[in-house]
């Protein structure tokens, strides 16, 4: 029975590596085709779903595939006091839109290059308002800052998140559609 979970997590890790090596040579064509001004296509965020006793192996292959290439892995968990404050702002023609509102640290972490976002266990993040505003900065990298005005973070080539796939179906029905309007495009199993 042990060497069958070994197997499993060595497959889980497997799948997870070669998803995120495809992630990031996408995202690093689309940061250079940004650069030359020429129109790109998002590279995509990962999903990646396990079972409980799998979540903490997933993890440390994130941590260690970040390392590895190099990556500025941002990561935020459930209850991060930095990621819970969202206010109000206008942003072209549209007013009054609420955005997660950061330190100007943070954001200079954020907009670091080669970064990726890393969403731990976004299953476990029960206030949906806090949910919604994080997965809509996955969406669009845009974020008020001290002087209450929004920003773009240029450098963030995607986003993984994990969830436990014990999750209720129509919890991650609501996480997935409603919350990250689909922007999960590559999901590991």
């Amino acid at each position: 029975m042990i060497k069958g979970n070994i197997i499993m997590c060595n497959e889980l890790n497997s799948k997870i590596r070669s998803c995120l090596d495809e992630r990031l040579l996408d995202a690093e064509e689309d940061m250079r085709l940004k650069e030359a001004s020429l129109e790109t296509v998002c590279a995509g965020n990962v999903l990646i779903s396990a079972a409980s006793a799998e979540l903490e192996e997933a993890d440390q292959t994130i941590v260690d595939w970040a390392k590895e290439n190099s990556v500025n892995l941002v990561i935020i968990e459930y209850g991060d006091p930095a990621y819970t404050q969202y206010g109000h702002a206008s942003f072209g023609n549209i007013h009054n839109i609420e955005f997660v509102s950061i330190s100007n640290e943070q954001f200079a972490i954020l907009n670091s290059p080669k970064t990726v976002l890393y969403f731990r266990r976004i299953d476990q993040m029960r206030d949906k308002m806090v949910r919604r505003h994080l997965l809509d900065f996955m969406r669009r990298h845009l974020a008020i800052l001290g002087d209450e005005k929004v920003y773009f973070a240029k450098n963030i080539l995607f986003t993984i998140a994990t969830i436990s796939k014990d999750m209720d179906h129509y919890e991650k029905y609501e996480l997935c559609t409603v919350d990250a309007k689909d922007a999960f495009l590559f999901k590991v199993k």
